[in-house]
Formats: structure tokens, sequence, C-alpha cells
């Protein structure tokens, strides 16, 4: 009997096991098409501005992200409490220091927090792009995120070509981001 029970609880924790990666591979079909050369369109949302700069805002205001159309646009998921999302912020906020003038939009979509909090974590950190606020789950839902941070690159036609970083940005990522802005804007 005992064995019996084990090889039930065996096979039902693989069959698990399975379910989980088939759920999880269909639940990032952005990174799948990408991988497969297919350019994907940013899914649309519109928020308040939490943090204006450049064209975006005032603050409170709404913002669709397809009103940057025509401008390549960096959109990064983050939180306050997320303790990546703090070593990425100066890396974030150095391609927009540096692309700007060219028309980039590094646009910070702060989830999962308390206001006031991410309003002191944008001062903590010297950010001056801007953020917007999703107070729900539907913007994470809509680009498929599993974890905080994340960060998608869309060009200036709204099609996303580059395979999202799931986690951290690096200094590493900086240099290929860089890289791909280079190409869609020119050195």
């Amino acid at each position: 009997m005992g064995v019996t029970v084990g090889c039930l609880l065996a096979g039902g924790l693989v069959l698990l096991l399975i379910l989980g990666l088939v759920s999880n591979e269909e639940h990032l079909t952005i990174d799948r098409q990408i991988t497969n050369h297919k350019a994907v369109p940013a899914p649309d949302f519109t928020l308040p501005v939490l943090s204006a700069a450049g064209n975006v805002g005032p603050e409170g205001t709404q913002l669709a992200l397809s009103s940057l159309r025509g401008r390549p646009v960096i959109v990064n998921l983050w939180a306050s409490w997320c303790l990546p999302c703090r070593d990425e912020a100066p890396i974030l906020e150095s391609l927009w220091t540096r692309y700007r003038e060219k028309g980039l939009v590094v646009l910070g979509v702060n989830t999962q927090d308390i206001p006031s909090d991410a309003k002191a974590f944008i001062s903590r950190f010297g950010l001056t792009f801007p953020s917007v606020r999703d107070g729900t789950d539907r913007t994470q839902r809509k680009f498929e995120t599993a974890q905080l941070p994340e960060t998608f690159v869309i060009d200036p036609d709204g099609q996303m070509r580059f395979l999202p970083y799931r986690g951290g940005i690096t200094q590493a990522s900086e240099r290929e981001i860089a890289a791909h802005l280079d190409q869609v804007l020119g050195p």
C-alpha cells in the first residue's frame, strides 16, 4: 500500500512539473515569437503618470504607450521593494541620459507598490525618466511578466524584436540595448 501511494505521489509530481513547464511555455509567447524572428506588437496600456519627464506628463495625466509610437521605448516594470530594481536603476538612467536627445523614452511602469514608496524610490535613485503607475497587475499580464523587474525594448514602429530582459538588467545588457539603439537611432 505504501509503495502504491508513493508511486501515485511521484507520478502526480511529475505530471505537475510537466504541466508547469507547458503552461510556462505557453505563457511566454512574446519570447517564443521573438526567438522565431517574428516582431511582436507591444501590448498597449493607458496608465496615470507617476513621475513626469520629457514629453510625458504632467503627473496624474493618463499616458497611452501607443502615444509614444515613432520613438523607441524601453518599458521597465519595477517596484520599490524589488532588490534587482535598485541595481538596474542607474543603468536605465544612463540609457535615458545617453539617448533621450535622439528620441528614446525610458518608461518605468511601477506595479505592486505603494505610490509614496515608488516616489521615494525615484527620488532616492535620482531617476529623471518618466514613470507611470499600475495599481493592478494588468500591465504585467499583458507583457507576460513572471517577476520584477522586467524590461522590454520597443522599436519606433511599436514592435518588439529584442528578447525581453526577465530579471534585472546588467551592464552587459546595457551594452546590448545600446547597440540596438545605435542601429535604430544611429550612433
